[in-house]
C-alpha cells in the first residue's frame, strides 16, 4: 500500500472520514486502485455507492479478498432485507379478505334469480323455444359464475395455506 492510501487509512483509524474521503478524492482521479476503491467504500454514504465502490475494486483485481467479502456481506443484508420486506408484504396481503368471492357468490344467485324469472316470463308468454333458449344461456351463465366462485375460494385457501 502506498504513502497515500497509508494517510487515509489512518485518517479512518482517527474517525475523520471528511480527510480520509478528500484523500481518496484526490487519490482516485489521479491514479485509481481497487485498495483506494476498497477505502472509499469505507466513507461511502449509502449502501449503493459502497456495492459501486467495491465493483470498481474488483474490476481492477479481480482477486481482492478484502473488497470480495465486504461486497458479498452487503448482498446477503441486501438479500435478507429484501425478504423481510416481501414477507411482511404478504403478512398484510394475508390478512385482507379477498374481495372475489362475495362477488362471485353474488354474480352466481343473480344468475340463477334471473335464468328462473327469464323462464317465468316466457312461459306467461306462451314463447316455448324462447323458455328453452333463455334457460340455457342463464343456466350456462349461472354455471360459470359458479366455477369462478369455486375457484376464487380455492385459491384463496391455497394463499392462506401458503402463509401468503
Amino acid at each position: 500500500m502506498d504513502e497515500k492510501l497509508q494517510d487515509v487509512v489512518i485518517a479512518l483509524q482517527h474517525g475523520d472520514r471528511i480527510t480520509a474521503r478528500n484523500l481518496l478524492r484526490d487519490i482516485l482521479q489521479n491514479s485509481p486502485s481497487a485498495d483506494a476503491w476498497f477505502l472509499a467504500s469505507k466513507v461511502a454514504p449509502s449502501e449503493d455507492q459502497k456495492i459501486k465502490f467495491l465493483q470498481n475494486a474488483l474490476s481492477l483485481d479481480p482477486f481482492h479478498e478484502s473488497a470480495a467479502k465486504t461486497l458479498s456481506d452487503l448482498r446477503k443484508v441486501e438479500v435478507s432485507h429484501t425478504k423481510q420486506k416481501v414477507y411482511s408484504e404478504m403478512e398484510v396481503l394475508s390478512k385482507k379478505r379477498s374481495i372475489w368471492p362475495p362477488i362471485y357468490l353474488w354474480t352466481f344467485g343473480m344468475m340463477a334469480f334471473l335464468s328462473v324469472c327469464y323462464g317465468i316470463f316466457m312461459f306467461a308468454m306462451g314463447n316455448q323455444d324462447s323458455i328453452l333458449i333463455g334457460t340455457i344461456c342463464m343456466g350456462s351463465a349461472s354455471f360459470f359464475a359458479f366455477v369462478g366462485y369455486t375457484a376464487a375460494k380455492y385459491k384463496e385457501k391455497q394463499f392462506r395455506e401458503r402463509g401468503w
